[in-house]
């Protein structure tokens, strides 16, 4: 699944095989999920580059008016 790019896909099916199956797998599935976990610095970048473009908008429809 991850290599045809679904990771949304790949995390549902490891999180099951982290729950069932064999030992070797669980700890597998585990590896997985912490490999495809989202970065939470880049997310948080990204959010802040957000914001300043809102306010940026906000800013430029202010000054229009």
């Amino acid at each position: 699944m991850l290599e045809a790019g679904d990771v949304r896909r790949a995390r549902a099916l490891a999180q099951e095989a982290a729950t069932t199956g064999p030992e070797a797998e669980r700890a597998e599935a585990r590896a997985l999920l912490e490999r495809i976990e989202p970065d939470r610095a880049a997310l948080l970048a990204a959010a802040a580059v957000l914001v300043m473009i809102l306010f940026a908008a906000w800013i430029a429809i202010l000054r229009a008016h």
